[in-house]
């Protein structure tokens, strides 16, 4: 049976994470599913979506805030493992989704905003 469904939202594109580089920097990001391709201009506009993939360990080495409306990071692409880890040195604001196979380590007391955990993510610590 087909159904009708209304949705909402902005989405402006998505980036992807390289297999190197701190997440903070923008060069680390690109519009390739691999990470080359263009980089973003920043982490405040609307409705990006930052796509942590390519590796299976992740960090930050300074403060990172995305805020745009609607945007968000999303930790591993489904299948593949990937480590988000939030360092006790540097913080993150912003929301996150964690996906299947996907980790989010938060070592910081600067939590991020939780917005989707997938059932099968390995754990939120």
């Amino acid at each position: 049976t087909d159904v009708n469904v209304s949705v909402s939202g902005l989405r402006s594109g998505t980036v992807y994470s390289k297999a190197t580089g701190d997440l903070d920097n923008l060069n680390t990001w690109g519009t390739n599913t691999d990470g080359s391709g263009t980089a973003p201009t920043n982490f405040t506009s609307n409705g990006m979506i930052y796509e942590i993939r390519n590796r299976s360990a992740a960090t930050i080495s300074a403060n990172w805030v995305v805020s745009g409306t609607g945007a968000k990071v999303v930790v591993g692409d489904g299948t593949n493992f990937t480590d988000f880890t939030i360092p006790s040195t540097a913080s993150f604001t912003g929301s996150i989704d964690v996906s299947n196979a996907a980790e989010l380590t938060v070592e910081n007391s600067t939590l991020p905003t939780l917005n989707s955990l997938a059932t099968n993510s390995l754990r939120v610590r």
